[in-house]
């Protein structure tokens, strides 16, 4: 089974579209704390690979870095910031 270590709902929500039955970890955000920290080590416990999956922004990258050293065994999928560009009525969503 894979892992994968999410920031969001809509993240889980989009990913679950093209691998159902993985196992997520929703980080609620950039804030490591114990529940992320027990549910990252039981995503090592349960699955072959556990894969890393931020915004491509500052506050991903931050976040990314601090599970990196925290958790060695986490692989990063890097995301193109343009390929995730969000679009509301035509118009680029401000941050």
């Amino acid at each position: 089974m894979l892992g994968f270590v999410v920031e969001g709902f809509y993240d889980e929500m989009k990913l679950k579209q093209v691998v159902p039955d993985a196992f997520y970890v929703i980080t609620r955000g950039t804030r490591v704390d114990n529940r992320v920290r027990m549910s990252i080590n039981q995503a090592f416990n349960l699955c072959h690979e556990v894969y890393l999956i931020t915004d491509p922004d500052d506050a991903g990258e931050i976040f990314a870095k601090k599970l990196l050293n925290e958790f060695s065994g986490l692989k990063r999928i890097k995301l193109d910031a343009k390929e995730c560009e969000c679009y509301r009525n035509h118009r680029k969503k401000k941050d």
